[in-house]
């Protein structure tokens, strides 16, 4: 049948053609029971004739459309026109192919960040057992918000006359009419390219073909028929990078020649290890870019990053779920396991440190260009079952006291640092954390929550434990053993918090408060002492506003960094932050602190001015995709302990009976390489809308995920605070952006089929709706923060509306 703008196939309206190709003929559509575009393809009549080929396919297909990722263009349908012509409808991608973009070279961190969303992509479909076959850059969609989607999971299989490829495959990938070279031949691993067997390393070495072309600006292999091109690929190597691009990083090559060993068993093994290696890459090279800044602007020449940690993994605690037909619920944490009644998550966390002396305690960042880099020697401590955190160094270097929760719950453990099995010192029926070695190295300070919580003192490798205080966490010693410095509050490495600081003998056992009219004006990230004795906390005081305060015990000597405040220098697209926890060396010349850039956790040194505390340069110490947090510094202070983490927060869905009770084992509703946030359920529970953020990309997205189909659809970037509306067809959220040193917020109501509208402007007194009035609009909470926040109702029938119409209940200074 012709095809023309206005005809119908089944759910679907035909709107114009988009192109076409040796695959078959693409036209942007409209779903007709939901208003929403998508891509048809049709396919050529003489690939779907063969009733076994299009067997083959429709399999390969619906496995494909099974992938839920949003890396991955989902398809969402099979069809057929009345003259039997087949049809897959697909998520239709907006923007521009890496094909058109090719037309020069790419900049190496615009090329990785591509290649690494394409290899995520291509990592889920390899764990589902679909390898795509026919990676290229007509293949990978790059929308305008940077977002990549690797098109035609599937459609390779059709072309392929078994499920292994072969010699016929071969010669249906390279047809081409007289003096062209088809794009596909270029990107055809050295297996295609003989016609024996396809694994997923075909997609590695594909991948490394587009990488390579990429910072290049051509491709490896090259000829002038499609013969001598596979010749190439079989016989001869390409030229290196760096001829043309002098700059690209010694690391990058070594990344494209392992991608593009010819012997596929000496290629990496996994997508999986290719995307580790790229991510590392890209956030080595953000860090040195912070670093030349920094060093520019004070003068010194930062070092070279450590080497990478061996990744871990965690996960992290649920919180209260949600109720509707389904049960949504986020699954991380070894709690998870407890709550649910199955086992989810193995959740590991390694322990790791490395030497950092380097010829004075301030010689890594105050040496001349003359100065060799520092070499670190990277050595994995723990490697055992559970997760292994909160080190603390014995006096003498010897040994490592943590906790672990390898024996069911947190316990206090002691290892040698030369091997060995570790010691298990508390075997407490509740956790006990936070660690601490004293001075004398005789005994360890830690929190437990037995008895209603508190400080508890035990003989290093174990013994009788006596309980020091009935509250308080993250105990310290102080140098000369005289006391216990301790926090009481909420956690501090949740977010700030109301801590105050004590302390207390460890033989009287009277805790005393400290500071209490400073700390008590303000919220705390963390605090840790001076190696002077003073105090040193992160947070912000309702007078001072945020920064990084050094404070005598006295109230005196009051000093603000105001380096540390206005420390955001720009990363690349990100922020370098402190976060939470950071340590000082005992020269009072370096701080070891744990940082966010683009959602990745590493960490710095950072050259401090003993006398006024300035903050002067820094130096990544860690290039992993972390977390790599929870520092220690030995006494002497050349060694440096820390946990890395890996792991992922997804959301589950759970079927539910009349009485609320669970139906089955559930399955997972977002991906496993990601932290899921939120949760929130259309009133049919058929879509759950949540926030996801990926380390490595500087932002926090909305999705929305129909539970009953798997597909899911990015809402909005840079988005938070979904509320569905009452009949469940719209959904409004906020968007969010930074003005300078503002956050600037704006309401938006999206419809279900797509068209989405703005409530008022970008404003800095931000609204944050948390539901929806049928008969109103939205209710939520609005204000700045500075003259705290009011419940307000804001209408949706009024586009026009700059502000809300008006204020529910009014209470400054406080948070609803």
């Amino acid at each position: 049948m012709p095809l023309e703008p206005g005809t119908r196939l089944d759910a679907y309206e035909l709107v114009r053609p988009l192109g076409s190709g040796g695959m078959g003929e693409v036209w942007l559509a409209t779903e007709l029971r939901l208003g929403r575009k998508v891509a048809l393809k049709f396919l050529p009549a003489e690939l779907t004739l063969d009733v076994g080929r299009v067997g083959r396919f429709e399999q390969e297909a619906r496995a494909a459309s099974a992938l839920n990722h949003p890396n991955v263009s989902t398809i969402l349908a099979m069809g057929e026109t009345p003259d039997g012509q087949r049809y897959i409808a697909m998520e239709y991608v907006e923007g521009e192919t890496l094909r058109r973009r090719l037309a020069g070279r790419l900049a190496v961190r615009d090329a990785l960040d591509l290649a690494i969303q394409v290899a995520s992509a291509l990592t889920a479909a390899h764990a589902a057992g679909i390898v795509h076959r026919d990676i290229k850059p007509e293949n990978v969609m790059r929308r305008p918000d940077g977002f990549v989607k690797v098109l035609d999971f599937g459609l390779a299989k059709l072309v392929a006359p078994s499920s292994t490829g072969g010699a016929e495959a071969t010669r249906t990938m390279v047809h081409t009419d007289a003096g062209t070279v088809v794009g596909t031949v270029t990107y055809m691993s050295p297996e295609q390219a003989r016609g024996t067997d396809v694994d997923p390393r075909t997609d590695i070495w594909s991948l490394g073909v587009m990488l390579y072309e990429m910072v290049a600006g051509r491709c490896p292999f090259t000829g002038q028929s499609s013969s001598e091109v596979i010749a190439a690929i079989l016989e001869r190597e390409p030229a290196p990078l760096a001829r043309f691009d002098p700059d690209a990083p010694p690391e990058l090559q070594r990344i494209v020649g392992k991608a593009l060993r010819k012997d596929r068993e000496q290629r990496y093994q996994g997508m999986k290890d290719l995307l580790l290696d790229l991510q590392a890459l890209h956030t080595e090279l953000a860090g040195a870019a912070w670093s030349s800044r920094a060093a520019r602007e004070s003068a010194d020449v930062p070092m070279t990053p450590a080497q990478t940690p061996p990744p871990g993994s965690t996960v992290a605690a649920p919180p209260r779920p949600s109720s509707a037909e389904y049960v949504v619920t986020q699954v991380g944490r070894h709690k998870v396991a407890a709550i649910l009644g199955v086992c989810l998550v193995i959740g590991l966390t390694g322990l790791a440190w490395w030497t950092v002396r380097n010829r004075g305690a301030d010689a890594a960042t105050t040496a001349g260009p003359s100065v060799a880099p520092v070499q670190r020697t990277l050595i994995r401590l723990t490697s055992g079952s559970g997760l292994q955190t909160d080190v603390t160094w014995s006096p003498d270097g010897r040994f490592i006291a943590y906790a672990s929760d390898k024996s069911g719950n947190f316990d206090i453990w002691v290892q040698s640092v030369g091997g060995g099995d570790p010691v298990q010192v508390t075997r407490s029926a509740a956790h006990d954390v936070q660690p601490d070695w004293s001075p004398d190295g005789n005994t360890l300070v830690f929190r437990s929550e037995r008895d209603g919580g508190g400080l508890f003192l035990v003989p290093a490798l174990g013994g009788t434990e006596r309980q020091l205080t009935s509250f308080g966490s993250y105990p310290s010693w102080s140098p000369d053993a005289s006391e216990i410095l301790f926090v009481k509050g909420n956690n501090l490495e949740s977010a700030e918090s109301d801590a105050r600081l004590y302390a207390v003998s460890p033989e009287e056992g009277a805790p005393r408060e400290i500071l209490a009219d400073f700390f008590a004006a303000g919220s705390w990230s963390w605090i840790a002492s001076h190696p002077d004795g003073r105090i040193t906390a992160l947070g912000r005081t309702s007078q001072l506003g945020p920064g990084f305060f050094t404070i005598a015990r006295d109230g005196t000597r009051l000093v603000k960094s105001k380096e540390a405040a206005d420390f955001p220098l720009r990363v690349v697209a990100g922020e370098f932050l402190v976060r939470r926890r950071f340590r000082w060396h005992p020269s009072g010349t370096a701080l070891y602190v744990q940082t966010e850039s683009d959602g990745i956790y590493n960490l710095w040194k950072v050259r401090v001015d003993p006398t006024t505390l300035m903050w002067l340069s820094a130096e990544r110490l860690t290039t992993g995709a972390g977390p790599d947090v929870a520092a220690a510094l030995s006494r002497d202070g050349t060694r440096l302990a820390f946990t890395t983490e890996h792991g992922s927060t997804r959301l589950w869905a759970f079927p539910l009976d009349q009485g609320a009770r669970r139906l089955g084992t559930g399955r997972p509703v977002t991906e496993d390489d990601a932290l899921a946030t939120g949760g929130a359920l259309s009133p049919d529970g058929h879509f759950v809308a949540y926030n996801l953020q990926r380390a490595g990309i500087d932002r926090e997205e909305l999705w929305i995920t129909n539970i009953v189909n798997g597909t899911s659809e990015l809402i909005a970037p840079h988005a938070d605070n979904p509320c569905w509306s009452p009949d469940g067809k719209a959904i409004a959220y906020t968007y969010f952006r930074r003005d300078q040193t503002r956050m600037l917020g704006r309401v938006a109501v999206r419809q279900l089929s797509g068209q989405e509208r703005f409530l008022g402007g970008w404003r800095k007194d931000l609204f944050m709706q948390c539901s929806w009035s049928a008969e109103r609009g939205l209710v939520g909470t609005y204000g700045d923060g500075a003259d705290g926040y009011v419940l307000a109702l804001w209408p949706t029938t009024n586009p026009d509306a700059d502000k809300p119409e008006r204020v529910l209940i009014s209470k400054p200074k406080t948070s609803f």
